[in-house]
């Protein structure tokens, strides 16, 4: 996985369930990590996707630190488990990215 400059930065929204998330590319370590790092929306976080060769392929991981941002995100943390929501997208992205995978041949 080779990187261009340009990479280290890029920004992306993420919207769901009412709520808004932005990351942000904060490091690429070429070949095997991605470190992403959430500046907006109701939770600041870091996280990291790292890349290991495999049998067969490739194996993609994804780990995420995050803390609510602000008394109703700390309210709501009481309540809600945003870490189990969270594990459920992050779930339909690898299901989505292997199927993207699996049309191109490479899965």
């Amino acid at each position: 996985m080779e990187h261009r400059p340009e990479d280290l930065g890029s920004r992306m929204e993420i919207g769901v369930i009412g709520m808004t998330f932005s990351s942000e590319v904060s490091a690429i370590r070429e070949y095997d990590r991605i470190d992403m790092t959430y500046v907006g929306g109701i939770h600041r976080a870091t996280g990291a996707w790292t890349f290991e060769e495999a049998e067969g392929g490739t194996r993609v991981c994804y780990e995420i630190e995050f803390e609510p941002q602000g008394p109703m995100a700390g309210l709501l943390a009481q309540f809600i488990d945003f870490g189990q929501i969270h594990r459920q997208l992050m779930g339909k992205v690898f299901d989505g990215l292997h199927a993207h995978l699996a049309r191109l041949g490479a899965a």
